[in-house]
């Protein structure tokens, strides 16, 4: 309903009067008192209440009067007296009525009134001590009694945050005195009506519940899936349709990912309500697979490449938590580390984040932080910079003479050039070692880094501390020699289509345009490994010894590192529940695939979906040969 076609009802809209009422307090100088005669009287009109006995009151009238109780002059004895000055009339109402209002309503003569309005403190105080004593229960003479700022004392005005106190403080007070209720979040008032208590609420597409059990929200996950169940079933069926890949795929687009949504911050949760979550997974893997029935839960997922949803749900919060631990005023990090020391004496499962976030408490090595993404902490100079980099010497590493053939070409292309080799290695149980190595000079470097950095992580280390040795010891021409063509292609790549959480690599550019500010040549170029070529075998067996002996400054772990090892505790986890239950449940199977396979069989044959159904089943041991209905037939009749 309008406001205007219910005025007078006790129905009112608090953001109309809060507008209104800020825009009083924040009015500039060049807001004209014409603008503010017209506004006031719509505000007024507005939020006019007819159960107010002091309704007859106009803002309009001591707003006029402080500021004619200013002029000086012949005029504004014309104006007491005649009620009228020389000139057009203005707009509005008659100086003599507002007069006749200022008398009724603060009960004091109009010449004491123009004495008292000279000076703005004591007027606001006289007036709101009038409409307080009086009973206002007009909101907007309220706030404009306590929050009327002339236009001229605008520098001194309250802050914003003490404006919105008072005008709340105001709004609650007149909403007591006249009996309304507040409907906080519609910012509406209801006369008589309490606001309704509710016990789940849906945020961010997330249905939370009052004791954050997640039974409603995995309900309203069971419900969108089934939905979505029929479009596998009208793409394939146990012996026609898609292939088992392509039905793969869908899955994982449609249903799976309703799944994965806002589950892991729920766990653990309602037992029943998770179980019908896995229900869902079970009947689309079967219908991917082409499998019977009676085929296993947990055969079915290592058939089909699809973890468990308890262990999918620990993987997503690992590689959640695993991600913002790099930005160090996260907020969450705080929370975790002060429940992390509550909840260890306690029966009951841990949440999934509160054991991703122990799991990131073990890592032994720090994590590198940063306060903003190293994107958008590189210059834009840095970011615009293009090395110079050779991805070929035309040397292959079946040449015999490898070396005798790399030497001619680099004393050809780059003479009298100073010559850095880097190589970075890492061994299946060790750390990783970065080697560098300089050939006039004859100096060698070895630094260590966390096993959880990956060779990628040392090779782009390795170039950024030949750039610091290069920036170091002053040389005018440098070529840096490396045979990781990972690391020079992320070198070579721009700027904004790099992983944004690369450190290293943006580093190593901001090292670059630090060597161009100076004249310093600086040129990149890959060689072949394990080719014989001298100075490449002398980094990489320093790049081998480093892992034990080598420098552990900086000893730390990289953000793009550590997003892999969500990844690897899946694996590992899901490895340890094949095995278990695989002696108990799908046997047939176990005996065949011991192991949790990395991709489906599936993935890269081009059988139909019956040669593949077929396969299916008899790998998992439930099919329609007589041996496996002899004991379909014996299981019903034993029940029977």
């Amino acid at each position: 309903m309008s406001l205007d076609k219910i005025s007078g009802s006790g129905y009112t809209s608090i953001h109309g009067i809060f507008l209104s009422c800020t825009k009083k307090a924040y009015g500039g100088q060049k807001y004209r008192q014409a603008t503010a005669r017209k506004h006031f009287g719509k505000v007024h009109r507005r939020i006019h209440c007819a159960c107010s006995p002091f309704h007859e009151t106009k803002v309009g009238s001591i707003g006029v009067l402080r500021t004619i109780a200013r002029k000086e002059g012949h005029n504004l004895e014309q104006l007491m007296v005649t009620g009228k000055t020389e000139g057009k009339r203005p707009r509005g109402r008659s100086p003599t009525r507002r007069s006749d209002q200022i008398r009724s309503c603060l009960d004091i003569k109009i010449h004491d009134a123009l004495h008292e309005a000279k000076d703005r403190s004591r007027w606001r105080i006289i007036v709101q001590q009038r409409l307080m004593q009086r009973g206002s229960h007009d909101p907007h003479a309220l706030i404009v009694a306590a929050l009327g700022t002339p236009r001229s004392n605008v520098g001194q005005s309250p802050g914003a945050s003490s404006v919105v106190r008072a005008t709340l403080e105001i709004l609650v007070m007149w909403r007591k005195t006249v009996y309304l209720a507040a409907y906080v979040l519609g910012c509406t008032l209801l006369r008589a009506k309490s606001v309704q208590s509710t016990n789940q609420v849906k945020f961010l597409g997330a249905i939370l519940d009052s004791k954050l059990t997640g039974q409603p929200h995995c309900e309203f996950v069971v419900s969108k899936c089934e939905r979505n169940l029929n479009m596998l079933r009208c793409l394939g069926g146990v012996w026609w349709g898609a292939h088992p890949a392509t039905l793969r795929s869908v899955y994982n687009a449609v249903i799976r990912s309703v799944l994965d949504f806002g589950t892991f911050f729920l766990d653990p949760g309602n037992v029943a309500g998770f179980r019908k979550l896995d229900l869902i997974q079970s009947r689309a893997l079967r219908i991917v697979s082409g499998a019977m029935k009676s085929s296993p839960v947990n055969a079915l997922q290592i058939e089909c490449c699809d973890p468990p949803l308890n262990l999918r749900r620990q993987y997503l919060s690992d590689r959640f938590i695993f991600r913002i631990v790099q930005f160090h005023n996260h907020p969450l990090i705080s929370k975790l580390e002060f429940l992390s020391k509550k909840v260890p004496s306690s029966h009951k499962p841990l949440p999934c984040l509160l054991k991703s976030f122990l799991k990131f408490k073990q890592l032994q090595a720090p994590t590198h932080s940063f306060q903003v993404l190293p994107l958008f902490g590189a210059s834009y100079d840095s970011l615009l910079l293009s090395p110079v980099i050779c991805f070929s010497l035309g040397i292959e590493k079946s040449d015999f003479n490898a070396n005798e053939n790399f030497n001619c070409n680099v004393n050809s292309k780059w003479p009298n050039w100073h010559q850095i080799y880097t190589d970075a290695s890492k061994h299946s149980s060790g750390c990783v070692g970065v080697g560098v190595y300089h050939k006039q000079y004859n100096i060698v470097q070895k630094i260590k880094l966390p096993p959880e950095s990956s060779v990628f992580t040392g090779e782009c280390f390795g170039l950024l501390k030949a750039l610091e040795y290069v920036l170091s010891f002053k040389l005018k021409k440098t070529v840096v020699f490396t045979d990781s063509l990972s690391a020079l292609q992320s070198l070579a790549k721009f700027s904004l289509k790099l992983n944004p959480f690369f450190h290293v690599i943006f580093e190593c550019k901001r090292k670059l345009l630090h060597c161009q500010s100076h004249n310093y040549l600086v040129s990149f170029c890959w060689v072949p490994s394990h080719c014989g070529i001298s100075g490449n075998v002398k980094a990489d067996s320093l790049a081998n010894s480093a892992t034990v002996t080598g420098d552990v400054y900086p000893y730390k772990n990289f953000g793009h590192d550590l997003a892999a090892l969500p990844g690897i505790c899946l694996h590992k986890s899901w490895n340890m529940c094949w095995e278990e239950s695989g002696r108990i449940k799908g046997r047939f199977l176990y005996a065949i695939q011991s192991s949790v396979p990395r991709k489906p069989w599936f993935a890269k044959l081009s059988f139909g979906k019956t040669a593949t159904s077929t396969i299916i089943r008899m790998r998992l041991g439930h099919n329609s040969l007589p041996v496996h209905l002899h004991k379909l037939v014996s299981f019903v009749f034993y029940y029977l």
